[in-house]
């Protein structure tokens, strides 16, 4: 790449030098214009952007206690379904001890008993954009010898 702009910015330097070297001798005075190219570039820049959402969290509590008088229901109950499936007394004990187990786990249940507010937060990334104007190159044109020339180069 440096060769080439080195070629042009030579061949460029060749030709202005010989427009002046003919020009100085001659009576004839030569005439250009020099015409600067731009392209337009969409520059984008990240910035950080941070977003917060407020949500309802269920706060969570027991119900019910435990009374005496449901757990030894429970042992009755399970002590008599254990004897009559089995029709024997290990199985009445472990019926009882089932039914008092399950008459105090249904007695405390986990309920919801209200709800806070939290926040929670993220950082995003986001972009904005910008036009900008960016120089490219430039042309020059100029008459020599009754000929039109064009040259392209950088500044």
């Amino acid at each position: 790449m440096k060769t080439m702009k080195r070629v042009h910015k030579m061949k460029y330097l060749s030709v202005i030098a010989i427009l002046l070297a003919s020009s100085a001798n001659a009576d004839s005075s030569i005439r250009g214009n020099v015409v600067d190219y731009y392209n337009s570039v969409v520059v984008s820049t990240p910035h950080e952007k941070r977003l917060c959402e407020e949500y309802q969290v269920p706060i969570y509590g027991q119900q019910g206690s435990v009374d005496g008088g449901d757990v030894l229901m429970g042992i009755i109950i399970g002590g008599l379904m254990g004897k009559g499936i089995t029709g024997q007394d290990n199985g009445a004990a472990a019926g009882a001890v089932l039914g008092g187990v399950i008459a105090a786990d249904k007695a405390n249940k986990t309920v919801v008993q209200g709800y806070k507010t939290e926040t929670k937060c993220r950082t995003e990334v986001r972009y904005s954009d910008r036009e900008e104007r960016r120089y490219t190159h430039s042309i020059v044109t100029f008459r020599y010898e009754g000929r039109d020339i064009s040259v392209q180069f950088q500044k």
